[in-house]
C-alpha cells in the first residue's frame, strides 16, 4: 500500500538541472515515511520476481536522497574539472529507483552502462514521465520500460579486445618447473594464454563523442552522454567478471604474471594510464569508472602518488611518549557506493533500528567507501569488537565499521616500502646530470626511518612477537589521536616483512635466542597451516564477509612467501626443521579472538622437504595455493592425461580440444578445501581472474624448480581424451573466448 504523497520539486534534488515544465513528481520527502516504507514495501525486502514486477515504486524525495557528487572529477589542486559525463550513475532518483527496482543482482550492472542522453536530458524524461502518471502511479514494470526509452548500453560495450600480436606462446619458465610437476607445466601456460581473455583496449569514441580521458576539459563533449568510464589511452588487463576496468592493486598482481612470462609492453601501457590518471588527479583512483574518483586502494604505485596520501590520508598519532606521521583509509563519502548503491543503503536504512539522520548516514557511507578503498571489502578487521552482535547478518555487521580510525600495519608497510625503493632509485640515477637526486634519496631514507619506527612502535607486539593493526581512540579531535595495538590476527601481518621492516629484537641474529624468537613469530603461519588444507586465510574469523574466514585470498599468499623468503639466512643457521616443528608460539601471537575451528581435513607440513624451516614453510604456502588454483579450475576443466605434453607444445587458443577444456580461475580461493572456491561478500565469486593468474604464473617462474605435481583427492586429471569405447564430450569453454 502506498504511503501518503507529497508534492515536491522532485529534479532541483538531482541538482543536474533547473526547473523546467514538469516541475512536480510524486514522492515521499519525508525521511520518516520512506523508512516506514521501504520497510514494508521497498527496498528493505526481497521479491520473487513476479511480485517484484508488479509492485508499486515510490519516488524518494531531496531530503531522502543523498547528494553524493564524487563523480565529479578534481584534480591534485581540489578544482572540479569539466567531465560530468557520470553524474548520472552517482547520485540522484535514477540510481536509487534503479536499485529499488533490483532489476540486477548486483548494482554494479546498471552503473557500468552508457547512453547517448545526457543527464541533463535523462532526469528530464524521467521526470516527465512520473509527472504524466502521478493518478495512476508507477510499478516497476512500468519504470523498467520507461528506462529502455534511454537507450542504455550493456555494460562494457565501450571495451575492445586488444589484439596482442607480439604474445609469446610458451614462456620460458614453463620448460624451467621440473618434469616432476608436469601438470603445473601444461596448467601454467593455460593460465598465461588467458591473458588473451582479459586484455583490453577502449574505443575512444561513444557514438559520436569523444569520450573524456583522465582530467579530461573538453567543454564539447560536456553532458553529451552518459558514461562511468574513463577513457584510458593505452591497452590494460582486466580482473574478470564484473570489473570490466583497469584495476588499482590488482594490477600489480597481474602486472607480476605479465612479467613472468616476459610480457613487459602490457605491463608498461597499465603503468602509462596509471601515470595518466596520477597527472590528472593527483593518484590512482580505485578503479577505472568515475564513481570511484572518490577514493584510491593500497598504493602500490610509487613517486607522485605519496603526496596524495600525505596530504588526504596521513594521521598524527601520539603514543608512549613520541609523534608519529601514519597513514589509514579514510573515505568522506555523502552517499552509497554507487556500485554496490543498494548494498550500501539498505545497511544504512533497513538495518537501523531508527530512521537515521543524515550525519548517521553520511558516517556510515564513509566507512563504506573506506573498506572498499583498503582492497579487503569487508572484513572484521575493520569492525569494531561488538560486531557479533550482528550474527552473521553481513548487512547489519557492516553498521559496526570503523575504518578510518585503524592504522593498517600493510598499509604504512606498503608506504614504507614505496619510499625505500625512492631512495634507491634517486642513489643508482645519481650523477653528474642530475645534480639533486642525492638530496632527493636522502629525504625518502628519512621519511622510510620514520615510517619504520612508527610501525615498530604501534604495531609490532613484542610480547607475542607479532605485527598488528593498531587502532585509534574515537572521540579525539582529528589533528593529533591516541590509540592501542588491536590483537586481530590477519594476513596483513606478514606484509611488514615483505616490506623489509624487522623488529630491533631481530637484527642480531649471532644468538640463539634471537633465533628461536624469529622461528615463533613464524610459529603462527605453521600453526594455521597444520590447521586448514588450504592456502592461507585471510583472517581466522568467520563472518561470512569475504575478507575474513575461510577465504584466501592470492595478494596474501603473494606477501607472505615474499616474507618467508626475506628471513635472513643468519636467522636460520644452526636452527632445524625439528625444533621449530616442536616450538611453542607466543599464546596470543595469532589474535585475542576464538579462531575457526581446524578442518577434520587438514593436511600437515611435509618437514622431509628441506632441512631449513624457512624453505619447508615457502614450499608449503607456494604448494597450497598452487595446488588449490589448480584445483578448482580442475573441477570444471580437466586436462586429458594423454595430452599434458601437447598443451605444453601447441598453441593452446589453435588447439580445438584443448579450447574445449571449460574451467575457471577463481578470485579467491578456500582455506578448508583446494577443490571449493572462497565464498561470501556483496556478489558472487568472480571469475577470470586477474591477480589469481597473475600470483600462479609468478609462483611458476620463480618457484618452478620445487614443484610437485597437484594433488586434487580423486580428479587430478581426466581421462585420456580417445579412451578405447569412450567419446569425451568438452562443454563449451568460455575461458578461451572473449
Amino acid at each position: 500500500m502506498l504511503l501518503t504523497l507529497v508534492a515536491t520539486s522532485w529534479l532541483l534534488s538531482t541538482g543536474l538541472c533547473a526547473p523546467h515544465s514538469y516541475p512536480y513528481a510524486n514522492v515521499i520527502d519525508d525521511r520518516e515515511a520512506y523508512w516506514n516504507h521501504a520497510r514494508s514495501n521497498g527496498m528493505c525486502n526481497k521479491y520473487g520476481r513476479e511480485e517484484n514486477l508488479n509492485r508499486a515504486l515510490v519516488v524518494p524525495g531531496n531530503k531522502v536522497l543523498s547528494s553524493f557528487s564524487d563523480c565529479v572529477a578534481k584534480n591534485e589542486f581540489g578544482e572540479s574539472l569539466t567531465d560530468t559525463t557520470g553524474q548520472i550513475f552517482c547520485y540522484g532518483p535514477l540510481i536509487h529507483l534503479m536499485a529499488d527496482a533490483q532489476n540486477h543482482e548486483d548494482s554494479k550492472s546498471f552503473v557500468d552502462q552508457a547512453t547517448t542522453l545526457s543527464g541533463v536530458e535523462i532526469n528530464r524524461r524521467l521526470s516527465s514521465q512520473i509527472a504524466s502518471i502521478r493518478d495512476t502511479g508507477l510499478n516497476v514494470t512500468d519504470f523498467l520500460n520507461r528506462v529502455k526509452e534511454f537507450g542504455f548500453s550493456a555494460p562494457g560495450q565501450e571495451l575492445q579486445d586488444y589484439e596482442n600480436s607480439r604474445f609469446p606462446n610458451t614462456p620460458d619458465f614453463v620448460h624451467l618447473i621440473r618434469l616432476q610437476a608436469r601438470l603445473f607445466r601444461a596448467w601454467s601456460k593455460i593460465v598465461h594464454h588467458y591473458w588473451h581473455n582479459l586484455d583490453r583496449n577502449m574505443t575512444q569514441m561513444h557514438g559520436d563523442y569523444l569520450l573524456p580521458g583522465p582530467g579530461s576539459v573538453l567543454e564539447e563533449t560536456r553532458e553529451k552522454y552518459s558514461t562511468s568510464l574513463i577513457r584510458l589511452d593505452h591497452p590494460f588487463v582486466v580482473a574478470g567478471g564484473r570489473f570490466r576496468e583497469q584495476y588499482y592493486w590488482d594490477s600489480f598482481f597481474i602486472m607480476e604474471g605479465l612479467l613472468a612470462a616476459n610480457v613487459t609492453y602490457l605491463a608498461r601501457t597499465m603503468l602509462l594510464n596509471f601515470m595518466d590518471e596520477i597527472k590528472a588527479y593527483g593518484f590512482i583512483p580505485n578503479g577505472g569508472r568515475k564513481y570511484y574518483l572518490n577514493r584510491s586502494q593500497p598504493p602500490l604505485f610509487i613517486s607522485r602518488e605519496l603526496r596524495w596520501w600525505y596530504n588526504n590520508r596521513s594521521v598524527l598519532v601520539s603514543h608512549n611518549g613520541a609523534e608519529h606521521r601514519v597513514f589509514r583509509y579514510n573515505v568522506h563519502a555523502k552517499g552509497p557506493r554507487p556500485e554496490s548503491y543498494a548494498e550500501d543503503w539498505r545497511s544504512a536504512w533497513c538495518h537501523s533500528e531508527h530512521v537515521p539522520t543524515k550525519i548517521e548516514e553520511e558516517e556510515l557511507y564513509s566507512q563504506f567507501a573506506s573498506g572498499a578503498e583498503t582492497g579487503w571489502d569487508y572484513t572484521a578487521r575493520w569492525m569494531s569488537e561488538d560486531f557479533d552482535k550482528a550474527g552473521n547478518e553481513t548487512g547489519k555487521q557492516m553498521r559496526h565499521l570503523r575504518v578510518s580510525d585503524v592504522i593498517p600495519v600493510d598499509l604504512n608497510s606498503i608506504l614504507y616500502r614505496s619510499h625505500k625503493l625512492m631512495a634507491h632509485m634517486y642513489n643508482i640515477s645519481s650523477t653528474n646530470e642530475s645534480p639533486f637526486a642525492a638530496e632527493y634519496s636522502r629525504r625518502h631514507d628519512e621519511k622510510a626511518r620514520s615510517l619504520n619506527d612508527a610501525i615498530l612502535a604501534l604495531h609490532w607486539d613484542s610480547d607475542n612477537l607479532s605485527f598488528f593493526d593498531f587502532v585509534l581512540k574515537r572521540g579525539e579531535n582529528e589533528i593529533k589521536r591516541t590509540g592501542s595495538i588491536h590483537r586481530f590476527w590477519s594476513g596483513a601481518s606478514m606484509v611488514p616483512y615483505w616490506a623489509g621492516i624487522w623488529p630491533t629484537e631481530f637484527s642480531d641474529c649471532s644468538s640463539s635466542e634471537t633465533k628461536r624468537a624469529v622461528m615463533q613469530a613464524f610459529a603462527g603461519i605453521r600453526d594455521i597451516l597444520n590447521m586448514y588444507p588450504g592456502p592461507l586465510p585471510s583472517t581466522l574469523v568467520q563472518t561470512g564477509q569475504q575478507w575474513d574466514f575461510p577465504n584466501s585470498w592470492p595478494p596474501l599468499q603473494y606477501f607472505a612467501i615474499q616474507a618467508l623468503e626475506n628471513v635472513r639466512d643468519t636467522c636460520i643457521d644452526q636452527t632445524t626443521t625439528e625444533s621449530f616443528k616442536s616450538l611453542t608460539r607466543p599464546k596470543q601471537s595469532l589474535g585475542d579472538r576464538p579462531h575457526a575451528p581446524a578442518s577434520k581435513n587438514a593436511t600437515n607440513i611435509d618437514y622431509s622437504t628441506s632441512p631449513s624451516w624457512r624453505d619447508v614453510l615457502t614450499k608449503t604456502v607456494v604448494m597450497r595455493y598452487m595446488n588449490a588454483a589448480y584445483c578448482t579450475w580442475n573441477e570444471e576443466g580437466k586436462i586429458p592425461s594423454d595430452r599434458v605434453e601437447i598443451v605444453v607444445r601447441d598453441n593452446p587458443r589453435l588447439d580445438p580440444t584443448l579450447a574445449k577444456h571449460p574451467g575457471n580461475m577463481y578470485e579467491k580461493l578456500n582455506a578448508l578445501s583446494a577443490t571449493k572456491a572462497g565464498t561470501g561478500g556483496e556478489y558472487h565469486v568472480q571469475t577470470g581472474f586477474g591477480w589469481t593468474n597473475g600470483v600462479a604464473l609468478w609462483i611458476a617462474k620463480n618457484y618452478g624448480a620445487i614443484l610437485d605435481n597437484p594433488s586434487c583427492g580423486n580428479s587430478t586429471t581426466s581421462p585420456p581424451s580417445k579412451s578405447p569405447g569412450v567419446d569425451v564430450e568438452w562443454e563449451e569453454s568460455i575461458i578461451f573466448q572473449k
